[in-house]
């Protein structure tokens, strides 16, 4: 159980390598993946934390916190692991986010093209009613850069999986102490 977290960042990293060579690196399609496999692979993490622990001998039942925390424990190896994984895929492997980016642009480009289009915007939003045409794709292209930034996507991916493997850890020991759970080793 040792490195079972490590070896599931790693398996991660291959999933999500799997996804991009078939989608033909579909940010969309691949992120959707990559989501799913770390939310199953954080529950597996965690259960597998747990069931390892009831496995040696103690000599008292832990309790609902401690057997949180030893859920815990596992699932945030694993969300540092994967964390790193992700570093990893977006900032050298991957061509999602620069393919991303540059359609994002040709679709900022596109809303301001033709004088309607500019005027459409500006009546949807009454922020940009003052803003020139140039101005409006300025401030549009630097909103994709911004959300398309290798390192917005990992730190906001590992804040969500943070508050996720936290999560699950509490609803894991539930369910776990509910009905999994049998009498620990003497």
């Amino acid at each position: 159980m040792r490195w079972l977290p490590w070896v599931f960042a790693l398996l991660w990293l291959t999933v999500r390598w799997a996804a991009g060579e078939y989608t033909g690196y579909d940010y969309e399609k691949g992120r959707t993946a990559g989501v799913m496999a770390n939310l199953l692979i954080i529950l597996v993490v965690l259960f597998g934390g747990l069931i390892s622990r009831y496995k040696k001998p103690f000599t008292k039942a832990p309790t609902f916190m401690e057997d949180v925390r030893t859920g815990a424990g596992a699932a945030m190896k694993y969300v540092i692991g994967v964390t790193a994984a992700m570093a990893l895929w977006y900032f050298t492997v991957s061509p999602e986010l620069p393919m991303r980016r540059a359609h994002d642009h040709d679709a900022n480009a596109a809303l301001v093209a033709t004088p309607e289009m500019l005027e459409k915007v500006s009546q949807e939003y009454e922020q940009l009613k003052t803003l020139s045409a140039e101005e409006i794709l300025a401030a549009a292209n630097e909103r994709t850069d911004l959300m398309t930034s290798p390192g917005f996507i990992v730190s906001s991916s590992f804040i969500g999986l943070l508050f996720t493997a936290l999560l699950y850890s509490f609803l894991g020991a539930f369910i776990f102490r509910q009905f999994i759970r049998r009498e620990p080793a003497q």
